[in-house]
């Protein structure tokens, strides 16, 4: 059964009031007691030196967050990597712990070098790897020792841990946590009540928080989510950052399509974290969509996930699909199936994270402290 289409996850991620929901919800925040008693021991631990933490003597930079979810932690180490190399010509490795749908490494225009070659990698990783063109990306549970390896062994200036905020064992030079504008709010619970990782007032070991997707915000709700902030950790510097679009590019050729027709009749097709966001930028740049069909984040796609996207699309008449970078990996193997089924276009969406101005700025003002510039 999907994750989607489960109980659990309609009740805690849809907030839907199904059969026996109160009672559900209440056997959950139990265990979310539990969970929330044991990060605060396990942050005891690594304070009072009972567990070991790491150092090095070259900046760790990591990028986090502290909701499940899409929050644009990879997009926004794509930023960092590019602003590190062409700003301060700072050469840096990206650290991955490695979740997500593990696809083939002849998936989808990737560029494989001799220092990455196996079977195969997870979704976000490909994904750095075709926008970040001969980027090192180290991949494991043990960051500590793709860290040192990083340092040591390939001689890099700095590393970049994503998906790091949790990961306690490793020193940080430079704590950045990413939140969804859209979600902060509507957010309150521990996992698995809830998708909280870490309690809101757990903001207070970093030293920079980015709100992505601001411009699905009012103005006014936007300022009462930086207000909710500041109640929790009042110093901290709050950025702003939005998705703006790149380009499409068609699935079955692999090159930027120049000219397309939006008035085409669309089906979107996603497996990301934030499913609303990739239907916020088909909207933006004015596609017409006749369907959606979403994944929970990291799916891997079956067969009988092919068979149903194209019993859907055959049912409301539409001959075009598009998706999104991250999922274009995991259903480029099934592209004859879509081709057979003659489909005109099988479209992906490629959009990347901006910071605002004033962001960009407050980033470039801290990354010189780190790096003593």
């Amino acid at each position: 059964m999907n994750l989607e289409k489960s109980y659990l996850y309609k009740i805690i991620v849809n907030k839907e009031k199904l059969f026996a929901y109160k009672y559900v919800l209440y056997i959950l925040w139990i265990f979310s007691f539990i969970y929330g008693f044991s990060i605060k021991l396990r942050i005891l631990f690594y304070k009072f030196k009972i567990f070991r933490k790491y150092y090095f003597d070259k900046p760790v930079i990591s990028i986090g967050n502290i909701i499940v979810g899409g929050s644009g932690k990879t997009a926004f180490a794509q930023i960092l990597h590019k602003f590190l190399k062409n700003r301060f010509k700072i050469s840096s490795a990206i650290l991955l712990r490695g979740y997500g749908a593990k696809i083939q490494i002849t998936d989808y225009r990737l560029q494989v070098t001799e220092n990455t070659v196996k079977k195969n990698m997870v979704d976000e990783e490909a994904m750095l790897r075709q926008n970040l063109k001969n980027a090192t990306i180290l991949v494991g549970k043990n960051r500590v020792a793709n860290a040192e390896f990083a340092f040591k062994k390939l001689n890099f200036d700095c590393v970049i841990l994503d998906d790091g905020y949790q990961y306690l064992r490793l020193h940080k030079s430079l704590n950045i946590v990413l939140l969804k504008a859209t979600s902060i709010l509507e957010e309150e619970f521990l996992l698995p009540r809830g998708l909280l990782r870490e309690p809101y007032s757990h903001l207070d070991r970093a030293d920079i928080l980015i709100l992505t997707d601001t411009d699905r915000v009012l103005t006014e709700d936007l300022n009462t989510i930086k207000n909710f902030i500041k109640s929790f950790v009042f110093s901290i510097d709050i950025l702003s950052a939005v998705y703006q679009f790149e380009a499409v590019w068609d699935l079955v050729t692999e090159k930027e399509c120049k000219y397309y027709d939006k008035d085409e009749k669309y089906l979107a097709i996603s497996g990301i974290g934030d499913p609303e966001s990739f239907l916020h930028s088909l909207s933006k740049q004015n596609f017409k969509l006749g369907g959606c069909i979403t994944y929970p984040d990291h799916h891997s796609y079956c067969l009988e996930d092919i068979k149903y996207i194209l019993q859907v699309a055959k049912s409301k008449d539409i001959y075009s699909i598009i998706t999104t970078q991250k999922d274009a990996y995991k259903l480029k193997p099934y592209i004859d199936l879509f081709i057979k089924a003659n489909l005109k276009n099988i479209f992906v969406l490629n959009v990347e994270l901006q910071l605002e101005k004033n962001s960009e700025a407050i980033l470039y003002d801290k990354l010189c402290n780190i790096l003593n510039i």
